[in-house]
């Protein structure tokens, strides 16, 4: 929204029990109205809202916001926008048939879409679905933040924050995995997972690993700020917000090997051993601050104006079509 203020900002939006909507972040949109239960119920609200005002440009966001909006209006009447933020199909927690069942789906809803606004390369070659598919790589950013100075010296021990909900797709098992192994090859860690739920809690108290709970954004990224290493251990992603503001913060950053960062040349690792490895070395500050620099210049193209652009594009090809 903040990228393109010269449009007015319609929010519909479905509430989530581990995700709470902060009431200030809906102040700043023109309009906000919370969509009832139930997928059918969605479905026909966001039809209903979109028959009541005639709007130039849909732009949905997510697997189901996706759902609602393309089954709920037409691209020959109202340019369609969709980011999928990881497609389902990309799921691991899930079955072979159910994966196939995500995909067909996703292709015959793109036959209804104008425009893919994909937040990765990786999401951008996915949204290919047939040659005359319109895609736009339109990058996450990082709301600004200070940074702050990689911490000077080698004192243990090493802070490592996780951050994310307590799901599969964020994978805190493998984080505490991760933290486990590193504390067997002799490095002395102190570990924080920001996020999460009491079941987690429980799970990570045995490991001796913190878990907040789920934490306002500003409280969240205080946590991340005093970390000497923050890791991301997603099994599967679009493009993580999470890992952009960490870097944004100062903060080196190592991530899971996983198809959304193939594209990268971020610090990555594919096992609990490869993180132990480059966590003995993070001991040393100056590798700390070789980890940030890569992360930075990998990350380099991920900014506001970059962003700006690339919705303009999107919105703008589509509407003078």
């Amino acid at each position: 929204m903040a990228a393109t203020p010269e449009f007015e900002h319609h929010l519909l939006y479905a509430e989530r029990a581990d995700a709470p909507i902060v009431a200030a972040d809906l102040s700043r949109f023109t309009t906000a109205t919370a969509l009832p239960p139930g997928h059918g119920r969605r479905a026909r609200a966001t039809r209903s809202h979109l028959r009541r005002k005639r709007f130039d440009i849909v732009h949905a966001h997510s697997s189901f916001g996706g759902l609602y909006a393309r089954v709920a209006a037409r691209r020959a009447r109202t340019l369609i926008v969709y980011t999928p933020h990881c497609y389902a199909f990309e799921r691991k927690d899930i079955g072979a048939l159910q994966r196939l069942a995500f995909r067909l789906t996703e292709f015959f809803l793109a036959f209804n879409t104008s425009v893919f606004a994909a937040c990765s390369p990786r999401e951008a070659q996915l949204s290919r679905w047939t040659p005359g598919t319109r895609v736009v790589f339109v990058p996450n950013v990082a709301p600004r933040a200070k940074a702050v100075d990689v911490r000077p010296n080698g004192t243990p021990p090493l802070r490592v924050v996780g951050a994310g909900r307590a799901a599969r797709q964020k994978d805190p098992e493998f984080f505490l995995a991760c933290i486990r192994e590193a504390r067997r090859q002799g490095v002395e860690v102190d570990a924080t997972w920001v996020g999460g739920d009491s079941t987690l809690q429980s799970t990570a108290e045995a490991d001796g690993v913190t878990v907040t709970g789920w934490l306002p954004r500003e409280e969240a990224l205080r946590h991340v700020r005093t970390a000497d290493i923050y890791l991301h251990t997603a099994a599967w992603e679009g493009f993580p917000v999470a890992v952009l503001e960490a870097v944004a913060l100062g903060v080196p950053t190592v991530v899971r090997r996983i198809p959304a960062f193939e594209s990268l040349d971020l610090p990555q690792f594919t096992s609990a051993t490869e993180f132990a490895d480059v966590a003995g070395e993070a001991q040393d500050p100056r590798l700390r601050r070789i980890l940030l620099s890569r992360a930075e210049v990998a990350l380099s193209d991920y900014t506001p104006e970059t962003q700006r652009l690339a919705l303009l594009s999107a919105y703008h090809s589509g509407i003078t079509k």
